[in-house]
């Protein structure tokens, strides 16, 4: 896809709201249809068995997560956040833990709870501050296992979406961290459907 045309069309659809008048069964869930697409891609592939995902919100991606693990037949979410709203959703494999994603407790916590199972996938989407972001890196990287990803989400701010108060994104914490850590590597074969929140944010972990 011509470059123009993809930022030209994400401007407009972040900038009508389309993005956040998404829902799955009833709950938002603040991802564009082709990184749902991609995301179940990832998981028939990847079949973790553990998946973390930093940042809930009203749960509606982690009840998604947890339904195509149900269609999959095997593993289990648990979904992080400082606050939660009430009446998030509930499913036989969603876990919700309360704190900083952060924060040593939350991070001791997440550990007891993959225990032994693999693979381990983690999904970056809290806190978009470049500095959080790369903390987030820092923690949770080590736990994902060679064959699987860490997912950094919204990438596209600032590339070309411009959000108030963040000057550097999660992209730019992905330019300083990669290059320091040659276990991962960008799987731009995760990119194909160009309408992406999350361009070049699929990191495979090779070693």
């Amino acid at each position: 896809m011509d470059e123009a045309i993809r930022e030209a069309f994400m401007v407009e659809y972040f900038n009508d709201g389309t993005l956040g008048r998404a829902t799955w069964l009833g709950k938002q869930i603040w991802k564009t249809p082709c990184d749902l697409w991609m995301y179940q891609e990832v998981l028939w592939d990847v079949k973790p068995q553990r998946i973390i995902e930093c940042g809930t919100y009203e749960g509606g991606t982690a009840h998604w997560l947890a339904s195509v693990l149900e269609h999959i037949g095997g593993g289990e979410v648990m979904t992080i956040d400082i606050d939660m709203h009430a009446g998030v959703p509930v499913h036989r494999r969603l876990t919700y833990q309360f704190g900083s994603t952060v924060s040593p407790e939350t991070v001791g916590a997440v550990r007891d709870w993959i225990g032994d199972a693999k693979p381990v996938m983690v999904i970056l989407d809290s806190d978009h501050q470049a500095a959080h972001v790369l903390k987030e890196l820092d923690l949770y990287a080590p736990l994902v296992t060679v064959g699987s990803y860490i997912v950094v989400e919204d990438t596209h701010i600032g590339h070309p979406w411009k959000v108030p108060g963040i000057e550097r994104g999660p992209a730019e914490a992905l330019a300083d961290w990669l290059p320091l850590h040659p276990e991962f590597e960008v799987d731009r074969a995760r990119d194909k459907y160009s309408h992406s929140v999350c361009t070049g944010g699929f990191l495979r972990r090779i070693a």
